[in-house]
């Protein structure tokens, strides 16, 4: 079953205002759509992924890093990113979008890491306190 399938079919399941939540979530306009196959198009569209990208957690990243891996991990890792509809199960597997995978590429090779400072707390020297 093609990736698109699998999301139409993820949509079907989801209450009028899961699907709304995740349009505007991913930053698309329901006023064209028809049905959803056209829906899932526009999900499964590029800007939609980047939309979506800048609001994921480091664990969220993390996760789905592992599952393009190879790495098998738990359900419950996977399930913001199942509601997001940015992985599927597929044959009792959990798949990342390609389209998603492409983005992050895209998203890597134009961002820059940021560096996070971290203080080392050392314990103080008591000749240094008395230097004053």
């Amino acid at each position: 079953m093609s990736e698109l399938r699998h999301l139409v079919e993820a949509l079907r399941g989801l209450s009028n205002d899961s699907l709304r939540s995740l349009a505007a979530t991913r930053l698309v306009s329901l006023s064209n759509l028809e049905d959803f196959y056209g829906l899932a198009e526009a999900l499964n569209h590029p800007k939609s992924y980047s939309a979506q990208i800048g609001s994921l957690s480091r664990k969220q990243l993390e996760t789905i890093s592992q599952i393009s891996s190879g790495t098998k991990v738990s359900l419950g890792q996977t399930t913001s990113l199942i509601e997001l509809q940015l992985v599927y199960v597929s044959d009792k597997k959990v798949k990342v979008f390609e389209s998603l995978l492409e983005q992050l590429k895209q998203h890597r090779a134009v961002t820059r890491p940021l560096t996070v400072i971290q203080f080392e707390e050392s314990d103080a020297v008591q000749t240094e306190i008395d230097r004053d």
